[in-house]
C-alpha cells in the first residue's frame, strides 16, 4: 500500500471517528436542552405554584429593600390597607405607619442588619384613615456578602382581636370606677342622713319667725342637691333603683320630644325618626327619658353656633357576627336608639373616656362631668350596650341597644293607703355601724316617744335582741355591717321571734340589695339618706301592719 493510500486510509478513519464523536455530542447537546427545557418548565411551574400560595394567602406578604421601598406586596396585604397592589408598589413601607411609631422601628433595623429576624405587633393606617393592627414577622434577606439586601414581612390581621380587648379593657375599667363611686356614695350617704336628720330636728323645733331658720333651710336646700350627687353616681354605678316595667320607646320619645324642642333651642334642626313597629323594652321611664335627655343636651352644647339633632329608633338583630366584631353584646333582638349631631366632634382620647365620672370637656360651672356616666349606668342597669362613633369638626354618633320584649298587656296600677302617726312609745331594736347616723336616728326616734336599743354591729345586734326580746317591736337594722349583715341578723332572730318586724336600711338600692341578698318585696326597706319625717312614717306603718 502505497503513502498516499494509508494517509488516505488514516483520513476516513479519523472522518469517521469525528463523525462518531459529533454524533455523540449531538445526541448529548440535544439530551442537555432537553434537561434544560423540563428544568425550566419545572421552575415555572414551581414559581406559579409559589405566586399562587402567596396571592391566596391569608397572611399579608410584604417585601421593600435595604431603603424600606416595596418591591413586592400580595393582594391580602393590599386588601387589609384597602389600596389596590399598583398603589403600594414603590411606596416607602414607613408611609403607612403612623408617625409616633416611627422611632421605634427605625430601632428594629440594627438586628436586620445582623440577619436576626423579628415579630412584633404593629399598626397602620389604612386608605380611609382607620387604623388596621398586624402581627408582623419580618424575616431579613442577606445577599452572599452578608449584607442586607431587603426584607420579608409576613402580616396576620388582628384588628378585630384588638377591638375586643379595648372593649374589655374598657369595661373593666368603667365596672372598677363604678364600684368605686358607688362606695363613695354609700358612704356619702350616711353622712348626708346626719346632715339631713340634725337639719330637720333643729327646723322642727324653731319658731317660724326664727332668724336663723333661713340658714337651716339652705343648708337643707344644699344637703338635698348632695342627695341627687349621690343618686346620679349610684345609677353610673347600676346600684340605684330602677322601677322597671313594659313601656313603648316610640312613647317615650314622643313624649320627651316636647320638652326637647325647648331645650335644644330654635338655632338646632331636631327631629325624630321612628321603627315601622312598636318597641317595647322593660324598663324604667324616668331612667330611659333622662338617657334620651342627657345625650340630647350633650348634642345640643357640641353645636354653639346650631346643626342638626337627629333621633333614630330603630330594631336591630344581634347575631354572634357582630358580638365578635364589636366585642359586646348579647344575641337577641334590640331597640337601637341613635343620637348624631353635626357638632364639633370630639379626638380618640375624649371619646375613651366619655362615660367616665366627673370627666368633661366643659368650661368649670357648665357641667357635673356626671351626665354621660348616668347615661352609661342607666344603660347597663337596663342589660343595654352603648356605643359611640366621632370625628373631629363632622359629629358624634351615639348608639343605645335596649333589649326587646314582647309586647306587654296594660299594667294594674295600686294605690296603697299609709296610715301615718308621728311616734310611738314601743321598743325599737336599732342596729348601724355609722356612728353619727346611729346617734341622729337615735335622737329622731326618742324625740318622738320611742324606746331605743342600740347595737354597732349585727353581732352586737343579736346580743342585744336576747337580752331584751320580749320588749322588742321592730328591727330597724342597716343591712351592710361588720361580723354579720342585717340580713344574716334577720334570719337568726326571726328563729328566735317568728313575729318580729323588722326594716332594713342601706345606702344601696331596694331592687340591688334585694337582688343579693334574696330579701322578700314585702319587707321594708328604706334608702339612705332617709329624712326624719320619711323615717317617722315607715316606723309607724311597719308597726302598725299585721304583720
Amino acid at each position: 500500500m502505497t503513502e498516499d493510500e494509508k494517509t488516505r486510509e488514516q483520513l476516513v478513519n479519523e472522518l469517521s471517528e469525528l463523525r462518531s464523536q459529533n454524533a455523540t455530542l449531538k445526541e448529548s447537546i440535544t439530551g442537555s436542552i432537553t434537561e434544560c427545557k423540563q428544568a425550566d418548565t419545572a421552575l415555572q411551574e414551581s414559581e406559579k405554584r409559589f405566586r399562587h400560595i402567596v396571592e391566596t394567602s391569608m397572611v399579608g406578604i410584604w417585601v421593600f429593600n435595604e431603603e424600606r421601598r416595596t418591591t413586592f406586596v400580595n393582594k391580602r396585604l393590599a386588601d387589609m390597607l384597602g389600596y389596590t397592589v399598583e398603589e403600594i408598589l414603590g411606596k416607602r413601607m414607613d408611609s403607612f405607619m403612623f408617625e409616633e411609631d416611627l422611632e421605634d422601628y427605625a430601632l428594629r433595623a440594627e438586628p436586620h442588619r445582623r440577619g436576626v429576624p423579628d415579630v412584633f405587633e404593629r399598626r397602620f393606617r389604612s386608605k380611609d384613615g382607620t387604623t388596621i393592627w398586624n402581627i408582623v414577622s419580618e424575616s431579613p434577606l442577606i445577599d452572599g456578602q452578608g449584607r442586607l439586601t431587603g426584607v420579608f414581612a409576613m402580616h396576620t390581621d388582628i384588628t378585630q382581636h384588638k377591638k375586643m380587648e379595648e372593649q374589655l379593657r374598657q369595661s373593666q375599667k368603667m365596672e372598677g370606677i363604678g364600684q368605686l363611686a358607688g362606695g363613695i356614695a354609700h358612704d356619702f350617704n350616711n353622712i348626708l342622713a346626719t346632715i339631713m336628720g340634725y337639719g330637720e330636728m333643729t327646723l322642727m323645733k324653731m319658731a317660724v319667725n326664727d332668724p336663723q331658720r333661713s340658714n337651716i333651710e339652705r343648708m337643707l336646700d344644699a344637703t338635698d342637691k348632695a342627695v341627687h350627687l349621690t343618686k346620679d353616681l349610684l345609677l353610673f354605678s347600676r346600684k340605684q333603683v330602677a322601677a322597671k316595667k313594659p313601656v313603648s320607646l316610640d312613647m317615650i320619645i314622643r313624649n320627651v320630644a316636647k320638652f326637647l324642642l325647648l331645650v335644644i333651642g330654635e338655632d338646632v334642626e331636631f327631629k325624630a325618626i321612628f321603627h315601622n313597629e312598636k318597641l317595647y323594652i322593660l324598663a324604667d321611664q324616668n331612667h330611659i327619658e333622662q338617657v334620651i335627655m342627657n345625650l340630647v343636651t350633650n348634642a345640643r352644647d357640641a353645636m354653639p353656633e346650631g346643626g342638626a339633632c337627629t333621633i333614630t329608633l330603630d330594631r336591630a338583630e344581634l347575631d354572634d357576627e357582630f358580638v365578635a366584631g364589636h366585642g359586646y353584646g348579647k344575641v337577641g333582638s334590640y331597640a337601637v336608639i341613635s343620637f348624631a349631631d353635626t357638632g364639633c366632634g370630639m379626638n380618640e382620647e375624649t371619646r375613651q373616656r366619655i362615660f367616665e365620672p366627673f370627666f368633661t370637656i366643659k368650661e368649670v360651672g357648665k357641667g357635673t362631668g356626671l351626665g354621660m356616666a348616668v347615661v352609661y349606668g342607666i344603660v347597663k342597669q337596663h342589660d343595654g350596650y352603648i356605643n359611640v362613633h366621632s370625628e373631629l369638626g363632622i359629629g358624634t354618633t351615639f348608639e343605645v341597644y335596649l333589649p326587646l320584649i314582647e309586647p306587654a298587656a296594660s299594667l294594674k296600677k295600686t294605690v296603697t293607703n299609709i296610715a301615718y302617726s308621728a311616734g310611738g312609745d314601743e321598743t325599737i331594736l336599732l342596729a348601724e355601724d355609722d356612728e353619727s347616723l346611729r346617734e341622729t336616728t337615735l335622737t329622731v326616734l326618742k324625740e318622738f316617744g320611742y324606746k331605743v336599743i342600740t347595737a354597732v354591729d349585727g353581732e352586737d345586734a343579736v346580743i342585744k335582741f336576747r337580752d331584751h326580746k320580749d320588749s322588742i317591736r321592730l328591727l330597724l337594722l342597716d343591712l351592710v355591717m361588720p361580723k354579720q349583715n342585717g340580713k344574716e341578723v334577720y334570719d337568726e332572730i326571726v328563729e328566735i321571734r317568728p313575729d318580729i318586724k323588722v326594716i332594713f336600711m342601706s345606702g344601696y338600692t331596694p331592687d340591688i340589695v334585694r337582688q343579693k341578698l334574696a330579701i322578700e318585696n314585702r319587707v321594708a326597706m328604706l334608702s339612705k339618706p332617709i329624712s326624719p319625717n320619711y323615717l317617722l312614717q315607715e316606723v309607724r306603718n311597719a308597726l302598725d301592719s299585721s304583720k
